[in-house]
């Protein structure tokens, strides 16, 4: 710790779970929160950073313990974007289901959902609480990826967007146009290693969604994993914290960044001054040194490649993906195939490549159907 007048400083380097942890516990110590949580409706989306928040009010609703596997919705990893990993059991189960002639259950991703201090919704449709929240509630989502001006936004796997009134798409597609509409508070908790160096709007335009609000992929031919857009959120209602805000509602310190990235485990990781005065200081020390060094979750349950049902350069369930694939609207345009499957797609899977889940080196298996067919307009 330096002194310099009256001023203190700490430096603090922090991987990117610590300032999860970090934010999912400043946001539990705000006061709208806590009054929502006792008197209205919280909604909080399944996200990592969440996690602590849910871990949090799961106690304070009188079930503590850790959220399940599936209290994370989708996630980046070393073969690319793993979306709606919770929905591949519901996928599964439908096509089960389907097969044997039963009725299907809605793939609605599993959310939460709290009401006067009770869990009223855990890892099931949250629809019938959030469609009726007002000012007095609270919606908690999350994002990836803030723009230098504070400007922030969501990935989504599908450009489908309804109204208010008639809701579409995947959960914050279907969501955000209500808490717009209705200027519902809206916390969006987002780290700065999330941080682009061009505007959200710049960014939205590149994707997919940007593209076509109707098409999963628009232009794109090809995806290190599900084929993602980038979905703004209105600010306000929506409102960013990081952890220069966590910092700030946790000690009152002011909190810089000036330095990002590592290695040997630091990647990701975010270098901050922490300002303030001497007790402010100190106590971003004991949060830092106690509470948040070292912070761990729950192992996510990642599904495994050859048993995953969506659409992927890496998927090996070809039959089910033919399945799927029938009922799209490439399908309807004439295609053959998914144009992130075919093509360079195709000759990049029979590449050996490095499985982190087997933790082995192997190619894909393309021989099994003939699924594999030419990419046709």
């Amino acid at each position: 710790m330096i002194r310099v007048g009256a001023i203190y400083k700490a430096e603090f380097n922090l991987m990117p779970i610590e300032s999860k942890k970090l934010i999912g516990t400043a946001i539990c110590e705000l006061p709208e929160v806590k009054r929502a949580f006792k008197k209205g409706i919280v909604y909080v989306k399944s996200q990592t950073t969440n996690y602590w928040i849910l871990k949090t009010m799961m106690e304070w609703a009188g079930n503590p313990g850790e959220p399940k596997d599936n209290f994370v919705s989708g996630l980046n990893q070393p073969l690319g974007t793993c979306h709606e990993i919770a929905r591949q059991t519901l996928m599964m189960n439908r096509l089960l289901n389907r097969k044997a002639g039963k009725k299907t259950l809605s793939a609605v991703m599993p959310q939460y959902a709290f009401e006067k201090g009770e869990a009223v919704c855990v890892q099931d449709n949250a629809d019938p609480w959030v469609f009726r929240m007002t000012k007095n509630d609270l919606y908690i989502s999350g994002a990836n990826a803030i723009d230098p001006t504070g400007r922030f936004g969501i990935q989504c796997r599908t450009g489908a967007i309804g109204t208010a009134e008639n809701p579409r798409g995947g959960t914050i597609q279907r969501h955000l146009p209500y808490i717009e509409k209705y200027n519902i508070p809206h916390l969006v908790p987002v780290g700065i290693e999330k941080m682009i160096p061009i505007p959200i709007e710049e960014a939205n335009k590149a994707t997919s969604m940007g593209e076509k609000h109707n098409s999963v992929s628009g232009d794109c031919i090809y995806s290190d994993g599900a084929p993602m857009g980038l979905l703004p959120m209105k600010s306000p209602p929506a409102r960013a914290i990081t952890e220069i805000e966590a910092f700030k509602i946790l000690t009152g310190a002011t909190a810089v960044p000036f330095g990002a990235g590592g290695i040997l485990g630091a990647e990701g990781s975010v270098q901050l001054m922490v300002i303030g005065s001497r007790e402010q200081v100190e106590r971003a020390i004991e949060l830092r040194a106690g509470q948040i060094r070292g912070a761990s979750m729950p192992q996510v349950a990642v599904p495994r490649c050859e048993l995953c049902l969506l659409p992927c350069a890496w998927s090996r369930q070809w039959e089910a993906i033919a399945e799927n694939f029938a009922g799209s609207l490439f399908a309807k345009k004439g295609l053959k195939n998914y144009p992130w499957l075919d093509g360079i797609a195709a000759r990049y899977r029979a590449k050996p490549f490095l499985d982190p889940q087997k933790k082995e080196t192997h190619t894909v298996d393309t021989t099994s159907t003939t699924y594999e067919s030419g990419l046709e307009s």
